[in-house]
């Protein structure tokens, strides 16, 4: 995908109306092979900014989202693709992550998923089913993906999101040099891919015998090393890495 060229972009954060969070203590343990951590510093946050084109400038305001990651090992080495969003309703927040490890790690899940009412977070977990379904292939990023995602907690949450639009679609390779592209895609067997996609959502969620549910747009994302497959996962205790 093309952008525009700006000659500025600022963006602040006014305000974080929505909690921080991080899964357990944030660092996630692949045996010997290394971590992965997580930390959102901002869930959902109140944004305003202003973008400059030549002698034009624009004032702009909405939500935005803000989080660090950091790793001791290089991605592709142990993780098969990565599927990570955020949903913004009237009432409620949510973020997920779900993580698909390759053969080093014996297909290991991992899975991470808070939801918050307000500034309350009343959910914060890695046991859910994640099921991805209805997969179209995209010939700019060369991958298939998901038109479909449903996020389940029996009993308590369901997310169901449908993608609307393919708003960013990317073979990596692309930015490689010819001699890595070789290498990555010849000698590894990489066959890195990027998505970011617009989704109508609907969140239903059950709180002390009351249930609410809630409807909108959402942007996420999608990662790929290797392909992903149709999915539909739930949650054996021998699936997900230690969290400490």
């Amino acid at each position: 995908m093309k952008y525009p060229e700006l000659s500025a972009l600022e963006a602040e954060i006014s305000t974080c109306f929505r909690c921080s969070w991080k899964p357990g203590s944030g660092v996630s343990h692949f045996g010997g092979m290394g971590y992965f951590a997580w930390i959102v510093l901002c869930v959902r946050a109140a944004v305003e900014g202003t973008i400059t084109d030549g002698d034009r400038t624009l004032r702009v305001a909405g939500s935005g989202y803000h989080d660090h990651n950091w790793l001791n090992f290089p991605f592709p080495r142990i993780i098969r693709y990565w599927m990570w969003g955020r949903i913004y309703s009237d009432h409620f927040t949510a973020s997920y992550a779900f993580i698909q490890c390759n053969e080093a790690m014996k297909n290991h899940q991992v899975k991470v998923l808070m939801v918050a009412r307000g500034r309350e977070v009343v959910m914060s977990t890695g046991e859910f089913d994640f099921t991805t379904e209805d997969f179209a292939y995209n010939p700019a990023a060369k991958h298939r993906y998901p038109r479909r995602v449903t996020i389940r907690v029996p009993g308590e949450l369901e997310v169901s999101l449908r993608v609307r639009r393919i708003m960013e679609a990317e073979d990596m390779l692309d930015n490689f040099s010819g001699a890595l592209r070789f290498v990555a895609k010849h000698i590894l067997r990489l066959k890195p891919g990027y998505f970011r996609l617009l989704s109508d959502f609907t969140l239903g969620i059950t709180i002390g015998g009351k249930t609410d549910v809630e409807a909108g747009t959402t942007l996420h994302e999608i990662v790929l090393f290797k392909p992903a497959a149709q999915n539909v996962s739930g949650s054996p205790p021998d699936a997900v890495p230690a969290v400490r």
